[in-house]
């Protein structure tokens, strides 16, 4: 997939699944599959869908708001998403599970918190939409 913003990946490391990918390659002789290398693969497909719910929720704020780079930082766990705005450029974590769920299936529920955060790293705190209790 094509992306105008970048998807780095740190800290990959492989999962059950990439280990059994590995094992049941079909490869040529003495080729060799590292899960480490499946993994990030894995992980930027992840980031990229990730980025593009990002810019979706971004294109309503206008042409000044643009994402610039979705990372995964393996070490902490958590996506960083970061945009350029009108007032500089910011970075937004999103926890792992978050971000993954909303690459996954998009649920409305993990929609809706992705947009808080990310309406809240642009500053824009007066379009979150509060619960009355």
């Amino acid at each position: 997939m094509a992306t105008d913003f970048k998807v780095v990946v740190s800290g990959a490391t492989g999962s059950e699944g990439d280990w059994k990918r590995a094992l049941d390659a079909e490869t040529p002789r003495g080729a060799v599959i590292y899960p480490g290398a499946l993994a990030e693969e894995r992980i930027h497909q992840r980031g990229e869908k990730l980025g593009e719910r990002v810019k979706s929720m971004l294109s309503v704020l206008g042409d000044e708001y643009h994402l610039l780079a979705v990372m995964w930082e393996g070490f902490r766990s958590r996506w960083l998403i970061r945009i350029q705005g009108p007032r500089g450029v910011s970075e937004i974590p999103v926890p792992a599970e978050l971000g993954d769920g909303v690459a996954e299936s998009g649920g409305i529920e993990d929609l809706e918190r992705l947009k808080n955060l990310v309406l809240f790293g642009a500053g824009r705190q007066d379009l979150i939409f509060r619960r009355s209790s």
